[in-house]
């Protein structure tokens, strides 16, 4: 499990309800700084936790860990480009295969 990710997500869905981190944690009953950490991906709630912030977001638990779209098309394709900019041969030849097969 990727604490980061989970962080972003619970972030993501907190901001959309235009809660501050104050706001969530006093509503599900954590310290504020429990919740940064949280967010920042250094701790992890329990599942008990989980369910009741999910539910204080008025999201599924299921939608916190849905990882695959967290970023924006732009961030993705930034994220890429990044990643292969300088890959060695053996590596472009990979993701060369990879992007072929996926996209004909």
């Amino acid at each position: 499990m990727n604490k980061k990710l989970l962080g972003e997500r619970i972030r993501k869905f907190r901001k959309r309800k235009k809660l501050t981190q104050a706001q969530l944690a006093e509503n599900v009953k954590l310290a504020t700084k429990h919740i940064s950490n949280i967010e920042v991906g250094k701790t992890f709630p329990s599942l008990s936790k989980l369910e009741i912030i999910a539910k204080e977001l008025d999201v599924e638990l299921q939608d916190l860990f849905n990882f695959v779209s967290s970023k924006s098309r732009n961030e993705m394709i930034n994220e890429i480009n990044e990643i292969i900019k300088s890959p060695d041969d053996k590596d472009l030849r990979i993701a060369y295969k990879i992007i072929k097969d996926i996209y004909g």
